[in-house]
């Protein structure tokens, strides 16, 4: 099964579709996350730009706005090429050359000749990120910017919960919208709480819950070390790089930049467990743990397949209580949101209660997704 492509053409979908009712709130959204990533606008106008995996093209929206001299596009969803088609091609400036074109990315021959090279919510769950990285980076000017996301078994260690837990919910041979429709409502007070989320939730379920995820996680770790020998970091969101060396004290081919990145992520990495705090930086070896942990939980449940029994599910909770344990030494907030989830679990023995409260474990998200934008050297 290829990952995203034959998912969301087996049921016709493509669930990314973003809120633009407030297109200057839009905007104001997509430039800040830019201005992290270090593609300030003089980067776009006037210049060349390739977007992997655009979905509806709601985010193309504002790379449009920058007027690029040439923008193409590559999707392998036919759907979402629809909508991205009707949403970006009225708006097209007239100085920029547009393409959209439905292809797999691997199928696509690179060339260097790319000034700025996107690949947003793509490498994470594919069969080999690592392969399909050095193949989108090929495309990539020297001295050009490549900007892609990742993701890692503690960022989305709450949702991937949610679909554990979701997996008993809705019996899996009913048809996809009924089975999305009841379990937006079922986790519709969580999602909620994110006040500045701008999908819909019936999309969100769709392709956090329902999407079976098969494929292999990618970190912002092995992002930077997949593409390393090429490619410089130049920025994430989150923010969590630093770099205190005198900008003299370089040497030629100089990777350091990199490899502080990388530090500075397993550092921090306990603060994508839980978004809504922040802890002071933890010893390598205590996240390794965690990592590893958080890993385990989140591949076990993508291993399970519709109609799991308890049987099937029990060791995974047991993973969950010792992972409980090593989360309390963390924050007693989050740990309290694991606990609150395993006496449901407990409690229901994996079976619905539709009245069930979740406590504190509603309002619970890691920080999902990373980016990272890196430049090729000259």
């Amino acid at each position: 099964m290829r990952p995203f492509v034959d998912y969301y053409k087996a049921n016709n979908i493509s669930p990314v579709a973003q809120n633009i009712d407030d297109l200057d709130a839009h905007f104001a959204r997509r430039r800040h996350l830019a201005r992290l990533l270090g593609v300030v606008p003089a980067l776009i106008e006037g210049g060349s730009v390739l977007e992997f995996g655009p979905g509806t093209g709601h985010n193309a929206l504002w790379v449009l706005a920058q007027r690029p001299a040439r923008y193409d596009l590559v999707d392998g969803n036919p759907v979402g090429l629809v909508q991205a088609r009707e949403l970006l091609v009225p708006r097209c400036p007239a100085t920029t050359s547009l393409t959209i074109r439905e292809a797999m990315i691997e199928e696509v021959a690179p060339e260097p000749i790319y000034d700025l090279v996107l690949a947003e919510g793509l490498l994470p769950t594919q069969n080999d990120p690592a392969g399909l990285l050095r193949h989108m980076a090929g495309f990539v000017k020297p001295g050009g910017v490549l900007v892609v996301t990742a993701m890692d078994g503690v960022s989305v260690l709450a949702e991937r919960l949610c679909h554990l837990y979701s997996m008993a919910a809705v019996p899996a041979d009913r048809p996809i919208d009924e089975q999305a429709k009841v379990l937006a409502e079922l986790w519709g007070a969580h999602l909620s709480t994110l006040k500045a989320m701008t999908r819909g939730h019936v999309d969100w379920v769709l392709d956090n819950i329902l999407h079976p995820w098969r494929g292999r996680l990618f970190s912002v770790a092995e992002v930077i070390e997949t593409v390393t020998d090429e490619f410089d970091i130049l920025g994430t969101s989150p923010h969590f790089l630093q770099e205190w060396r005198w900008y003299k004290d370089l040497r030629q081919a100089d990777c350091g930049a990199n490899r502080s990145a990388v530090a500075d992520y397993m550092a921090n990495l306990h603060n994508f467990l839980d978004y809504r705090g922040l802890a002071e930086p933890r010893p390598d070896a205590d996240n390794q743990t965690l990592m590893q942990l958080s890993s385990e939980v989140v591949r076990e449940i993508s291993m399970l397949t519709p109609g799991a029994t308890p049987g099937e599910v029990a060791p995974i909770v047991e993973k969950v209580r010792e992972l409980h344990k090593v989360i309390a030494r963390i924050s007693a907030r989050t740990a309290q949101s694991v606990g609150d989830f395993l006496a449901v679990i407990d409690t229901d023995g994996f079976v619905l209660k539709p009245t069930r409260s979740f406590a504190s474990f509603e309002g619970w998200f890691g920080r999902g997704q990373q980016y990272i934008s890196m430049t090729r050297r000259c």
